[in-house]
């Protein structure tokens, strides 16, 4: 069973004891009434293991028979900085409860003639085609609004145009039920997705993850996907839900292409440099294709990321002399280090070089990563973080540099939305670091450590 399920079984524990009878169902009521984060749940005359949860959860000093009166707004903030693997209280009611946590508005949705008749057209509208199994229950879970992948997203769309909502789902439905069809008359086992979406819709960008259509086929599939992973105990981390961005760019590719649907391998890029023992290196910019397709990767001894190509390229131009002086024999060099830049968010050609790495124990140390100390920066290291949590290193990027560091240079503030944002961020590998961004108010850029980065970088490759 994997580290993922244990966590969210030991949140499934925890919110059972006794004293969170009351609470939560008063929780689930408030938030549904309100349709959003607010007000209070309110338990009276608690008891003692009611005041006993709560403290401990809350950090408070309640006693018993008092009435206590909870803001959700203090509980969400207490389970986004918790261990627990739910960041809003619609997340907890899901895991716990097992569906939708759905509001007053939604019932009344479901309720709606107009919303049943939508997917009664949509299965009409299918071509004659016999549905899937699986494409059925995802459209019989949107109907009943008990699903997440895709409900949202087409419920708002719906309320802004039924005729709309009605053409977006179709598409994604044609694409679902046409996409091996299609590759077979291309002689092909799979076919790339512009491909896909031009003989379903005449348009090449219909099922584009920026669309109503690609978004809701997206996250059919990959609802599809991570429900029989979970029925098999072999998932890893299931976020059956509305947000995209926590899905990152290779797992992405990887749910298209279970689904036998291909996309651009060439755009996907990695810049590399792989210093020389004893003779000259160049960086090089290698494609996901690319990185597929080698055959061997060269052993290393520990990976450095950092965020920005300036920053990259910086690193790259340190010159020195190798210690040791000439070359030795290759049986007896130790491995060098590898330096690899991202370029904003890890794209599928870095993190699919990354699990090579890892995956083929070409990797001898750990790695190391560097960003901008800001909402993106921190966003970027979640990535790494999350996917690799036995390797992953800050490299000079904690709370201690950044106070250290902040206090000695010119800083940027950070905007309202930045600091909204970043109330609701926390860094994997450092959960006070978000909070002192917020707290400074001011932003670092990599550039500004790079003096610090040059020297660890050059320690690494044991120049003088």
């Amino acid at each position: 069973m994997s580290s993922q399920r244990n966590l969210e079984n030991r949140t499934v524990s925890y919110f059972s004891q006794s004293g969170f009878y009351r609470l939560l169902p008063a929780i689930w009521r408030r938030y549904a009434s309100l349709e959003k984060t607010g007000g209070h749940a309110i338990v009276h005359d608690a008891t003692h293991d009611e005041c006993e949860a709560i403290n401990t959860f809350m950090g408070w000093n309640k006693k018993a028979g008092t009435t206590i009166r909870v803001p959700l707004l203090d509980f969400e903030k207490e389970l986004r900085e918790s261990v627990f693997p739910c960041d809003s209280i619609p997340d907890l009611h899901k895991l716990l409860v097992g569906k939708l946590l759905l509001t007053k508005s939604d019932e009344k949705l479901l309720a709606e003639e107009g919303w049943q008749q939508l997917f009664s057209n949509v299965e009409r509208q299918a071509e004659g085609s016999e549905l899937e199994p699986a494409l059925q229950f995802w459209l019989s879970e949107l109907q009943q609004g008990t699903v997440t992948a895709g409900y949202r997203m087409l419920r708002d769309l719906w309320k802004q145009s039924p005729a709309t909502a009605e053409l977006e789902l179709m598409v994604a439905v044609r694409a679902w039920i046409n996409r091996f069809a299609i590759a077979q008359q291309l002689g092909r086992s799979t076919l790339r997705l512009p491909v896909l979406a031009a003989s379903v819709s005449g348009d090449s960008h219909a099922l584009d993850r920026t669309t109503p259509a690609g978004r809701l086929l997206f996250r059919g599939l990959r609802f599809d996907q991570e429900r029989r992973m979970r029925d098999s105990q072999k998932v890893e981390a299931v976020g059956l839900n509305d947000d995209d961005g926590a899905v990152d760019s290779l797992r992405a590719r990887e749910i298209y292409r279970t689904a036998g649907i291909l996309d651009d391998d060439l755009s996907s890029l990695v810049h590399v440099y792989l210093p020389g023992n004893g003779t000259v290196a160049h960086p090089y910019v290698m494609t996901l294709r690319q990185v597929e397709v080698m055959v061997e990767i060269p052993l290393v001894s520990d990976i450095y990321i950092v965020e920005n190509p300036p920053v990259f390229s910086t690193l790259v131009d340190c010159r020195g002399t190798t210690m040791g002086g000439e070359r030795e024999e290759k049986s007896n060099h130790p491995p060098p280090p590898l330096l690899l830049c991202t370029s904003g968010p890890a794209s599928a050609a870095a993190l699919r070089l990354l699990d090579r790495y890892i995956r083929e124990e070409s990797l001898a140390g750990k790695l190391y990563y560097s960003g901008d100390y800001d909402v993106k920066g921190l966003g970027i290291g979640n990535v790494l973080a999350n996917r690799y949590p036995d390797h992953f290193v800050p490299w000079r990027f904690d709370t201690e540099n950044y106070i250290n560091v902040a206090a000695t240079l010119r800083t940027v503030p950070f905007s309202i939305e930045e600091c909204d944002r970043l109330q609701e961020t926390r860094a994997a590998w450092d959960p006070e670091l978000a909070i002192a961004l917020k707290e400074n108010g001011e932003k670092l850029y990599q550039e500004q450590l790079i003096l610090l980065l040059m020297e660890d970088w050059n320690r690494a490759r044991k120049v003088l």
